[in-house]
Parts: C-alpha cells; structure tokens; sequence
C-alpha cells in the first residue's frame, strides 16, 4: 500500500543516488548480487568498446561457429532418452543414465530401474 511504497521509496533513491556516484561501488555491488556476471558486464558499465562490433542472432551464430540448431543436434542421444523413457516404461530414470554413462550405486543401494 501507500504506507510501505513510502517507506521503500526514500531508501531507495538514497541507495541509487550513492550508488550513481561512484563506479567502484557499484562495480562492488554488482560483483556481490551477481559475481558470474560481473565480467561480462563491467566492460559494458565502464564503456570499454567490445573487441568487434559485430552482433549476431543465435542462428547466425550457430552457421558462422558450424553448430547445430539445438533441435537438430544430438539425435543419438535424444533417441537413447527416448527408449530409456517411453520405450522401456522407466519412470523416473537417473540423470546419468539419461546422458548415457553408468551409475554407480551406493553400497546397499536398490538400484533404479
């Protein structure tokens, strides 16, 4: 309500006011909500032109690096989950077993499947 908009609103343009003032302490900021991202974004928060100007769709990508489209790529696999699934009636298999590799079993385990 109006109550908790007013109570919310003033911290938060004191935090973005404190923060639209120094690059390093939103850099720190940013590194603690998101430090995976931090790398790909600083160059951005810190205007560094990016090695090439060229942008490309996923697509483009994916012909320009020789991919497959991702519906296209790994039939084998795909065929493999699918008689691991449908064809055999296992309803919940092991993420391992999906991805083709063994499982071992803990001692005294009942094994899946």
């Amino acid at each position: 309500g109006p109550v908790t908009d007013a109570l919310v609103r003033w911290p938060n343009k004191a935090i973005v006011s404190v923060l639209a003032r120094s690059m390093n302490l939103r850099l720190a900021v940013f590194s603690m909500l998101a430090p995976q991202a931090l790398p790909v974004a600083a160059p951005a928060l810190l205007a560094i032109p990016p090695q090439s100007p060229v942008t490309m769709t996923p697509r483009e990508a994916q012909e320009a690096y020789g991919l497959a489209v991702p519906s296209e790529a790994h039939h084998d696999l795909r065929a493999k989950q699918r008689r691991r699934v449908l064809g055999q009636q296992v309803a919940q298999p092991a993420p391992l077993e999906l991805l083709g590799g063994g499982v071992e079993q803990p001692q005294g385990a009942v094994p899946h499947g």
